[in-house]
């Protein structure tokens, strides 16, 4: 079920469009998702209400740091398709799981 409605980006965006109510942390999925579907304007909206919320705690911190990092990059789609690639890749070698040979962005 979960593999359908997360098979592409522009699926995974529209997931979060229409998802009724929303946490701190779909903010940033939904950022991630419309990013890598060339929805920059959606992107940077989503990004800013993560960057708006109140929380000092360092986990939050952390997280909008890297949603800066990646606001930076909207500007140009495929920088920073390859920004969330090289992230994408780097966790899944921490997990010890195989890498991807086809990847939908």
């Amino acid at each position: 079920m979960l593999r359908k409605i997360f098979a592409d980006p522009s699926r995974c965006a529209n997931y979060y469009e229409n998802l009724g109510e929303v946490t701190p942390n779909s903010y940033f999925h939904a950022g991630v998702s419309c990013g890598l579907s060339g929805q920059s304007p959606a992107a940077e909206s989503w990004f800013r209400r993560y960057l708006a919320i109140d929380d000092n705690r360092p986990f939050v911190l952390e997280k909008k740091a890297r949603v800066r990092e990646l606001l930076a990059k909207l500007v140009d789609e495929q920088a920073f398709k390859s920004n969330v690639r090289s992230s994408i890749i780097r966790t899944r070698e921490l997990l010890r799981l195989p890498s991807l040979a086809d990847w939908p962005f």
